[in-house]
């Protein structure tokens, strides 16, 4: 990866700004570079994601998978019995 340092607005390095400067430029580096990245890309996938993969169906199947019944119990339980 390559760093480009535009000084305008930032001040000179100097012996006793260094580690606020490096500071500085590990924070955009690491942390606004990405952010920017992924907000774009969720703009981007937003409609494909909400079209394709999620439904009110889904939700509720999901949803209803999650409540435990007798049942489910009971093959979770199998299913353990079996492994051993």
């Amino acid at each position: 990866m390559r760093l480009r340092i535009c000084w305008t607005g930032l001040q000179r390095p100097t012996e006793k700004n260094i580690e606020s400067l490096i500071n500085k430029i590990a924070y955009k580096v690491l942390i606004r570079e990405p952010k920017y990245a992924t907000d774009n890309m969720a703009k981007g996938c937003r409609y494909v994601l909400l079209t394709h993969f999620i439904s009110d169906e889904k939700i509720l199947v999901t949803y209803q998978d999650l409540v435990l019944t007798p049942r489910k119990i009971i093959k979770m339980i199998d299913a353990i019995l079996k492994r051993k």
